[in-house]
C-alpha cells in the first residue's frame, strides 16, 4: 500500500508552499490531546538530518524527544469527530493515524492548522522519495537516531561509547576501535556519513559470496542488471523487498465475482477497544484502524453509545462511529463492509440508529435482492455496507412491502449472552457446560433490564471452566431461552439490514440468514460432523467469536475456522499474538491483505472433499535457513538468536510435522549465521501456512521477530523473510536469508 493512497490529500495553495515548509523546520507549538482529555503544549519540528522524522518535546518538561515516522502514517485528516472526548473547535483540529497509534492536535486557528498540514504533506512526499537509497541506509538513520537523544545530529564521545559498547554487546567479534581507524574517524566526534560507513561494513555477509559467484551471472541476466555487478550491489539486490519470499503476484487481486460464501472475510471483534475488555478504551480510531462492527447499548439523552456492557471501558458515541466508518470504510479497498451490530437498544433508539446510518450511509446501504439463490459476490457489492444484527427476513419483508409490522419474537432455543447474542444448534453437552441453578443470573435485576425480555422460562448453562460466583462483571455466561420472549424493532432499524442473526441450524433456508459459533462450538462441529458444516458453509455465511473467557482479549487460533470454510474468523484486532499473525498472513494472500476477502480453496467451495481425506502427502517442502540480518543493533543485553519454523493448517499437516528449531547462536544479534535445513511434509498444500519465529535462547519469552505465509504466495529460491516486530509491523531491514524448494509428489 502507498502512503499517498491513504493519506487524506487536501488541496494547498501552491504560493503558500515555502512558508508551510518553513513552519515544520523551524517548529511550531501545537497543543496535543491525550486520550484521557488532557492536554499538552508541544514543540512540533523535522529532524534536521532524517527529513521522514517529525519530533516534538513537551516545552514544559523539556526531558524527552520523541519521533513520528512520517513513512508509517495511515491517514491525516482533519474529519474524526469524538463528541464523548473532545470539545474543541473542529476547525483547529488535526488528526494523524498510524497503525497502532494516533494524534490529536488543536492548532491556534485554521489558518496555522491548514499551513503545517501543508507542510506536513511535502515532507510526507519527500519521504516518499529519500527512502529509495542504498541496503541499510535507511537503518543507519533509524540508529543514528536513537543514539543522538539530544537531536544536535552529531555523536559525541559519550554518546560513541554507549554505541560501541551496545554493539560488543551483540557481537563480541566487532572491533569497532579498528573501524574507526580504518575509516580515520574522530572517535570523539561522530557524524551521520562516518556512522553509516560503519554500520555498512557491519552488514557485510561474508556467506554470500558463494551465492554471489554461482548465481550473480543468472541473476544479471534474469533482472536486466547492469553486467559489471559487484558484491555490493549483489548484497542490496538480495537484501531488498523484490528478493522477498512473498510471491508479488498475490499483490494483485484475483477473482472477486464469486458468491460472498466462497471468501474468508477478515473480520475484528470487540473493534470499538483499544486494550482489553473489562477495562480497556473505547476509541472511534479503533473503528478506524480495523473498520467492522461494535455493540449497541443505549445512552443518554436519546444517543446511543458503543461500549462492553457490564464493565467498566470508555463509552463512545454511535453516531460518531458511523462517520468515521462513513469516511475511511472504502479507503484501504473497495469491497464490501459488514457492519455487526448486537442490538440492546429500546425501540426509540433503534430508530434513532436506523436514522443515523440511512443518514450517513446513504446508497451506500445494501438493499436485498429478492429471488436470489446465492449471496451476490464481493465485485457486485462494490462500496456497499452490509448491515447485521437482530432480526428477520420476514420483518424486513414486511417493510419493504408495505406492511404494518408487528412486534417480533427472538426464535425459540436463541442464546442470549452478557456482550452479544449467540444461538446453539442443541443443547451443550452436559460435561461441556453443566446447568446450574437458575436463580445463579436470572434475578440479576440489572441483566434483565437490558436485555429487553419478557418473563420467559429459562435454564442456565455456564462454561465449566468459569467459576460459579457471578458477582465479577466480565462473567460469560449463556442463557438458552425454551421459550419465545418478545424483543420489539424498529422498522426504521430493521430496513437497514442486509444480514439476519440466526440460530445456527443445518436447515436454514434462506441465504441471508447468518449464524455465529464460539470457537468452541465450531470445534466441535469440526470433529463430530465436519461433513455437514463443511458443506453448510458452501452456501451460508457463518461467523465465528473468540470465547467468552477471553476478557484479557486474547485471540484463538483461526486456523481451524479457515480449515473447515467459516468465513467470518473474528479476532481482537487489537491484541497483536501468533493468532492475529496467522490471520493476517491468511488475507495477504488476495492483494496483499487489501482486500480484505480471500478465496477458499476450491474443495471447500463446491464440497468435493472434506479436510480429513487428506491422507496422501502432496509436497515435499525445504527450507534452508542460512542466516539472519539485524535482529537488533541497539540493546543493552547479548542476544543469543535461534529460529523456529512451523507448519499451520490442516490438522494432518500439523500432526505430521514437528516444529524446526535451529541451532542458538551465542551473542551475535547482527548477522547469525546458521545454515540448516528443514523439511516438512505437505498434505493440503491449500491450507498450509509456514510461521518463522526468532528467539532469544537466554530469554525463550523474548521475541525478536516473526512472519507467516502462506505455502501458495512463497516464492522458490534464495529469497529474504522479512520479519515483524511484536507489534506485528515490519522491521526495518530485518530479515532471515533462505533457500525455499518445492518438491511435489
Amino acid at each position: 500500500m502507498k502512503l499517498k493512497q491513504t493519506v487524506d490529500k487536501k488541496i494547498f495553495p501552491k504560493e503558500l508552499e515555502n512558508q508551510a515548509i518553513n513552519l515544520l523546520v523551524y517548529g511550531q507549538l501545537i497543543d496535543k490531546l491525550k486520550d484521557d482529555g488532557t492536554i499538552t503544549q508541544e514543540f512540533f519540528y523535522i529532524h534536521e538530518d532524517i527529513p521522514f522524522f517529525l519530533q516534538y518535546y513537551d516545552v514544559k518538561k523539556q526531558i524527552k524527544i520523541h519521533t513520528i515516522d512520517l513513512l508509517k502514517i495511515d491517514f491525516i485528516t482533519a474529519q474524526i469527530q469524538d463528541s464523548k472526548k473532545y470539545k474543541l473547535d473542529p476547525n483547529t483540529m488535526l488528526f494523524i493515524l498510524l497503525q497502532k497509534n494516533q494524534y490529536t492536535l488543536s492548532f491556534k486557528n485554521k489558518q496555522i492548522r491548514d499551513l503545517w498540514w501543508q507542510g506536513l504533506n511535502y515532507f510526507i512526499d519527500y519521504s516518499q522519495e529519500y527512502i529509495i537509497k542504498p541496503y541499510g541506509y535507511i537503518l543507519a538513520q533509524r540508529l543514528f537516531q536513537q543514539c543522538d537523544p539530544d537531536g544536535d545530529s552529531v555523536l559525541d564521545k559519550k554518546e560513541i561509547a554507549i554505541f560501541t559498547q551496545n554493539l560488543k554487546t551483540m557481537n563480541p567479534l566487532v572491533d569497532i576501535q579498528k573501524l574507526l581507524q580504518i575509516y580515520q574517524i574522530n572517535p570523539e566526534y561522530l557524524e551521520f556519513k562516518e556512522f553509516y560507513e560503519i554500520i555498512s561494513k557491519l552488514l557485510h555477509k561474508d556467506e554470500l559470496l558463494g551465492i554471489y559467484k554461482q548465481y550473480s551471472e543468472k541473476l544479471i541476466k534474469q533482472d536486466n542488471l547492469p553486467p559489471d555487478l559487484n558484491f555490493n550491489q549483489f548484497q542490496e539486490k538480495v537484501f531488498s523487498v523484490e528478493n522477498s519470499i512473498f510471491d508479488p503476484e498475490k499483490e494483485q487481486i484475483d477473482d472477486m465475482d464469486q458468491t460472498l460464501s466462497n471468501y474468508y472475510i477478515n473480520s475484528s471483534h470487540n473493534t470499538y477497544l483499544t486494550a482489553n475488555q473489562l477495562t480497556g478504551t473505547s476509541s472511534v480510531n479503533a473503528y478506524v484502524q480495523a473498520i467492522k462492527k461494535g455493540y449497541c447499548w443505549d445512552g443518554a439523552d436519546g444517543k446511543p453509545i458503543i461500549y462492553h456492557g457490564y464493565t467498566m471501558t470508555t463509552k463512545i458515541l454511535f453516531e460518531d462511529v458511523i462517520i468515521a466508518i462513513n469516511k475511511f470504510a472504502f479507503i484501504y479497498s473497495s469491497y464490501p463492509m459488514i457492519l455487526s451490530l448486537e442490538l440492546h437498544c429500546s425501540v426509540k433508539q433503534q430508530e434513532v440508529l436506523g436514522e443515523i446510518m440511512r443518514k450517513y450511509f446513504g446508497d451506500q446501504l445494501y438493499v436485498i435482492q429478492e429471488e436470489m439463490q446465492y449471496l451476490p459476490s464481493p465485485n457486485q457489492l462494490k462500496r456497499k455496507i452490509l448491515v447485521k444484527s437482530t432480526g428477520t427476513l420476514e420483518e424486513f419483508n414486511n417493510i419493504i412491502r408495505g406492511h404494518k409490522i408487528k412486534s417480533t419474537h427472538v426464535s425459540p432455543r436463541a442464546s442470549v449472552m452478557y456482550d452479544q447474542i449467540i444461538t446453539f444448534e442443541e443443547e451443550p453437552d452436559a460435561q461441556f457446560i453443566p446447568q446450574t441453578e437458575r436463580k445463579q443470573r436470572y434475578n440479576n435485576l440489572n441483566l434483565k433490564k437490558n436485555l429487553n425480555y419478557n418473563k420467559a422460562v429459562i435454564h442456565q448453562y455456564v462454561r465449566g471452566n468459569v467459576q460459579e460466583d457471578f458477582d465479577r462483571p466480565m462473567d460469560q455466561m449463556e442463557m438458552v431461552l425454551t421459550k419465545q420472549s418478545n424483543v420489539k424493532h424498529s422498522p426504521k432499524f430493521i430496513s437497514c439490514l442486509t444480514l439476519f442473526n440466526t440460530p445456527f441450524n443445518f436447515n436454514v433456508s434462506s441465504i441471508w440468514n447468518i449464524s455465529s459459533l464460539s470457537e468452541d462450538k465450531i470445534l466441535q462441529l469440526f470433529k463430530k460432523k465436519e461433513l455437514d458444516i463443511c458443506q453448510f458453509l458452501t452456501k451460508q455465511l457463518v461467523r465465528v467469536y473468540p470465547g467468552g473467557h477471553r476478557v484479557d482479549s486474547s485471540n484463538y487460533d483461526p486456523m481451524p475456522s479457515f480449515v473447515v470454510g467459516a468465513q467470518i474468523v473474528a479476532l481482537n484486532f487489537q491484541t497483536n499474538d501468533i493468532n492475529m499473525l496467522i490471520n493476517l498472513s491468511k488475507f495477504q494472500e488476495n492483494g496483499n491483505i487489501q482486500s480484505g476477502y480471500v478465496l477458499k480453496p476450491q474443495y471447500l467451495r463446491q464440497g468435493t472433499k472434506i479436510p480429513s481425506d487428506f491422507q496422501e502427502v502432496a509436497m515435499l517442502l525445504k527450507i534452508r535457513v542460512i542466516s539472519c540480518s539485524k535482529l537488533n543493533l541497539i540493546s543493552q543485553e547479548s542476544i543469543n538468536p535461534y529460529i523456529e519454523i512451523c507448519v499451520k493448517g490442516n490438522p494432518i499437516d500439523e500432526d505430521q510435522n514437528f516444529p524446526f528449531k535451529s541451532k542458538t547462536v551465542m551473542k551475535n544479534a547482527i548477522n547469525p549465521f546458521y545454515d540448516e535445513t528443514a523439511e516438512f511434509d505437505i498434505y493440503d498444500i491449500e491450507q498450509a501456512m509456514i510461521i518463522f519465529q526468532v528467539f532469544d535462547y537466554q530469554m525463550k519469552t523474548h521475541l525478536l521477530g516473526w512472519y507467516g505465509i502462506s505455502l501458495n504466495c512463497m516464492r522458490e529460491g534464495y529469497r529474504v523473510v522479512r520479519l515483524r516486530g511484536q507489534d506485528l509491523e515490519y522491521m526495518e531491514d530485518t530479515y532471515i536469508l533462505v533457500h525455499i524448494q518445492k518438491q511435489l509428489k
